[in-house]
């Protein structure tokens, strides 16, 4: 018994001993990398030793100044003895691309360094070196574009430019790499890469406005177009869905871009569109001006959405003297404080339920509209 008991014992630590000593070591070995979003501060130690074998003077003049995937400098992850460091807006003002491992890499105004016993690697030199694993490679190209890329970074490069160009049309899709922003105002702008797919939108090219439904998403348009570029060919969006070259999830991301930010940025309905509404509202009008409607924002006059090609258009407007109400629509209840919802039907105003009611409205964009409506914040 006295034999058994001392077994019991014996095993007992021996087994928190092993849980120490394999606790210790995560993060070490290649096959278990450790990414977390916990942050990798430097010690003064390893930056007094990255800052020695840096070239061009320091990486950083102190621990403070480096933070986890943002700022100026920068600590990817820890492996082990290996660091991995970035550092952008300074390094280079030129955007380049390297693939790793099989993972296409691209930097816009920064770097990724790797730091090593004494020496400083780039990426693929790291990797050559076998000091950074396949996994490895795989989480930090994650963290880069999850992180580190932000939408103004996913421009396109000078080849990749000329070739858009010479497809485009009679005028070019921009001159520069540097007239190409992000989502916003721009003349023309990228909405991302999904893939080997570019996804590009330019204002100005038509004064129409139109839509089209792709992959179960309704796609408005107001003096603006979408392509997609691919393998030296453009594309409508429409045809690079139809020919399998972006996904569902692919369509969603953009058409979730498409109404937050790229509608907002110009005029949501045209100087036609307003005259009728302004007619059919009654009293008040419903705005002065086209821009003076918002898209999917609290504002006073707004734009819920637009749905099938009959041009149906849910507005919204604030209204002081409009006070507090409530109706309830295919099972959602809608709380309205100094507002008022209305239907434009091709040139029919009507409420809400009415539209749902003479199947103008789907159960699920009647959804749509509540998930919109409370998320704007407009039922407080």
């Amino acid at each position: 018994m006295k034999k058994r008991t001392i077994s019991i014992i014996l095993w007992f630590v021996v087994s928190i001993m092993l849980i120490a000593i394999f606790s210790s070591c995560e993060g070490i070995g290649e096959d278990n990398p450790v990414l977390d979003s916990s942050k990798y501060p430097l010690t003064l130690e390893e930056l007094n030793a990255i800052n020695q074998a840096w070239s061009g003077g320091n990486f950083a003049d102190n621990v403070e100044d480096v933070g986890w995937l943002d700022g100026g400098t920068c600590v990817y992850a820890k492996y082990g003895d290996c660091i991995v460091i970035g550092v952008s807006n300074g390094m280079t003002n030129e955007y380049s691309e390297c693939t790793v491992s099989g993972y296409l890499f691209k930097y816009s105004r920064n770097t990724i360094h790797v730091y090593y016993n004494g020496e400083i690697y780039k990426l693929p030199e790291a990797y050559e070196n076998e000091l950074l694993t396949d996994a490895q490679i795989k989480e930090l190209w994650e963290l880069h574009n999850a992180c580190i890329l932000k939408n103004e970074d996913y421009l396109v490069t000078e080849t990749e430019l000329v070739a858009i160009n010479q497809l485009w049309g009679e005028k070019p899709f921009a001159e520069h790499i540097a007239d190409i922003e992000s989502l916003g105002g721009a003349g023309a702008f990228l909405y991302g890469r999904f893939g080997s797919c570019i996804v590009l939108g330019k204002f100005g090219e038509t004064d129409d406005m139109s839509e089209y439904t792709v992959a179960d998403k309704e796609f408005m348009f107001s003096n603006s177009v979408l392509k997609v570029y691919k393998d030296n060919k453009l594309y409508s969006l429409p045809e690079a869905y139809k020919d399998e070259l972006l996904t569902d999830e692919n369509i969603e991301k953009i058409y979730e871009l498409h109404c937050t930010r790229i509608l907002r940025s110009s005029s949501v309905i045209t100087s036609k569109w307003l005259d009728r509404i302004n007619r059919l509202w009654g009293g008040m009008q419903f705005a002065d001006t086209v821009e003076d409607v918002a898209f999917r924002q609290k504002a006073n006059s707004f734009v819920y959405a637009f749905y099938n090609s009959e041009e149906i258009i849910v507005l919204g407007k604030t209204s002081a003297v409009a006070g507090d109400s409530e109706f309830t629509v295919a099972g959602y209840t809608f709380r309205l404080l100094d507002m008022i919802i209305k239907v434009d039907c091709d040139g029919e105003l009507c409420s809400l339920e009415e539209a749902y009611s003479r199947g103008l409205l789907t159960e699920n964009q009647i959804r749509e509209l509540y998930e919109l409506h409370t998320s704007l914040a407009l039922t407080e």
